[in-house]
């Protein structure tokens, strides 16, 4: 009985180990045969329109800015004298001043960013408050405007690293008794990408 039983024993085990040494040790499944399957993926990039300004500006006028020449500069006022008579002796009243439209640029103004696709590009609409009130007197006021050349339209997008930059012109119009001080007024600057 013994003996049957540790036969049968070896006979079980050879076949089993049979069994696993017929199975390969190094199965491997790799391309081309392997499965292998695509997925689609969608990235969205957004659109972006940025804009940058200065916070404020100061514009000074000069007393060249009024016309007159030979004015010396004191503090941030002038002053000056001449002599000039008229043929019979008095003195010739005729101003030595003039009025009129003064022109001062805010240089680099604002920035714009944009990656806008369209041929459009980007437009900047820059348009001023019109009337400055005087600080010290509010009922005093200053005509200060922009001139339609500091809008820009169909501007080429130039990206998110290189800006388009501009400068500002005003057109100041003091007159023959605009009274000293500072005058606050505010121009705005609008972009858009149509």
């Amino acid at each position: 009985m013994k003996k049957q039983f540790l036969a049968l024993a070896i006979i079980s085990t050879s076949a089993f180990g049979g069994a696993i040494l017929s199975t390969p040790a190094d199965a491997q499944i790799v391309p081309p045969g392997s499965p292998n399957q695509n997925i689609n993926v969608s990235v969205t990039v957004p659109e972006i329109l940025y804009l940058r300004t200065i916070p404020n500006a100061i514009v000074n006028l000069t007393g060249a800015d009024f016309g007159a020449t030979g004015l010396v500069a004191v503090g941030s006022n002038y002053v000056g004298s001449s002599y000039l008579a008229n043929s019979n002796g008095t003195v010739n009243t005729t101003s030595p001043f003039s009025t009129g439209t003064v022109t001062k640029t805010i240089s680099q103004a604002y920035a714009v960013w944009s990656n806008s696709p369209r041929a459009a590009g980007v437009n900047i609409a820059v348009t001023s408050s019109g009337s400055y009130a005087n600080l010290a007197n509010s009922a005093e006021t200053i005509a200060v405007s922009v001139p339609a050349s500091a809008s820009r339209t169909g501007v080429a997008a130039t990206g998110l690293i290189t800006p388009i930059v501009g400068d500002i012109p005003l057109t100041v119009t003091p007159t023959s008794t605009t009274a000293p001080g500072t005058y606050i007024g505010a121009v705005n600057v609008a972009v858009s990408a149509p």
